[in-house]
């Protein structure tokens, strides 16, 4: 998930190829760069082509947060429910993330049990102290005081922050928590771009929009038979709502899923991929686990390999540098959204094999950046170091 934040398409063409849409044959919005490279990819890999197989139809893997949407719905989920006391108190905060430093324990129990006994909902638009603690841990990954709030890093296939925020919904059923989204989303739309909410002493924002370009993509590639997912680093639930808006199914969206208690209510543990017992969600390397695992298939031995070619997305799109082995995969188009993040866009201007395209938010864009990307350390599928790289114009 990107602060503040992949799917796979495929469309053949040939002589039998049914009458093009305006949105196949021009993807407005996109650069004329772009725009070539996705008609191209119609003409070779969607229906109508030779390699197009309907029993088999290609994939396309997108994030969503800042990718298919301005803004993201973790927060936006989050933020509302702080708003309007839509989260329930844990058991005990020790509970929710074992990642959490005692002292984040302590300051919760402190600050939040006041709000709510277990197993009810905490009274957060009314407790700013347990609001102020929840958002320092899940925007700043610190207490007040500077105290890092968790004793273990980050990993390839672990953000902590946003597996902290996806989190805090057990407790509920995943109808709760998909009713909760619905509200939140209705919430974040009708407010205008750049509005924000005061929770606590955070001022944090409270709109989203759906992103007009990438909507008529999702529509353009289902139309020529690409098969499309979601993969995301926000709670499940809050993106299969989100998603159902751009006609995405829940069993098309690969979301940061919880466990299920006896009462079907979600509990804090991960549901996680890979055969080693090692944690992960849908960020970063995880994207690839979930994606070999749902989306290709794979035998659990298989699910942290980079898959084999024939059988990976064609289409990846991103916007953060979680999405970056995911788009790494994609065999034909990688399509990253610039929102400054230098190891992603590195990689996608650096762009040593000619499968990369930029493209800037639709919807509220970055202003233009004066100096390059820092890409030290980074390399490229030869094994070269990436140089630092100048922005795009």
């Amino acid at each position: 998930m990107a602060r503040l934040g992949g799917v796979l398409f495929v469309v053949l063409v040939g002589c039998s190829r049914p009458a093009p849409t305006a949105q196949q044959e021009t993807f407005s919005g996109f650069s004329p760069v772009t725009r070539a490279a996705l008609q191209q990819l119609l003409r070779d890999v969607g229906r109508g082509s030779a390699r197009f197989d309907a029993a088999h139809p290609p994939v396309a893997t997108l994030d969503w947060d800042n990718t298919m949407v301005r803004m993201d719905v973790g927060d936006l989920g989050l933020f509302h429910a702080l708003a309007n006391n839509g989260l329930v108190a844990p058991p005990a905060w020790d509970q929710v993330d074992p990642a959490l430093v005692p002292a984040a324990v302590a300051l919760l129990e402190a600050a939040c049990r006041p709000a709510g006994a277990p197993g009810q909902k905490l009274a957060t638009a009314t407790h700013p102290d347990c609001t102020n603690a929840l958002l320092d841990i899940y925007l700043e990954e610190k207490l007040a005081d500077g105290t890092p709030a968790f004793a273990l890093p980050d990993t390839p296939s672990i953000k902590r922050s946003y597996l902290f925020g996806a989190r805090l919904w057990q407790g509920q059923t995943p109808q709760q928590v998909r009713d909760a989204a619905t509200a939140a989303w209705a919430w974040g739309t009708a407010q205008p771009v750049g509005a924000t909410v005061v929770l606590g002493r955070h001022t944090v924002a409270s709109w989203i929009r759906l992103q007009p370009p990438m909507v008529d993509l999702v529509a353009a590639l289902r139309a020529a038979g690409v098969e499309v997912w979601i993969v995301s680093a926000s709670a499940q639930q809050l993106v299969e709502v989100a998603a159902s808006h751009v006609g995405i199914a829940p069993n098309h969206v690969l979301g940061v899923q919880l466990q299920v208690d006896a009462q079907q209510r979600l509990k804090a543990d991960l549901v996680t991929c890979g055969e080693d017992g090692v944690e992960r969600m849908p960020f970063g390397d995880g994207k690839r686990c979930v994606i070999n695992r749902t989306i290709l298939a794979l035998p659990p031995a298989q699910h942290t390999a980079v898959a084999p070619a024939a059988q990976r997305a064609v289409l990846a799109a991103g916007d953060s540098d979680g999405d970056v082995p995911m788009l790494q995969d994609a065999t034909h188009v990688r399509l990253a959204l610039n929102r400054g993040r230098s190891e992603l866009m590195c990689h996608a201007l650096h762009n040593a094999d000619r499968r990369w395209f930029v493209e800037p938010l639709f919807v509220d864009p970055l202003p233009p950046r004066g100096q390059p990307f820092g890409c030290g350390g980074w390399r490229d599928p030869t094994g070269a170091v990436i140089p630092d790289q100048p922005p795009p114009h």
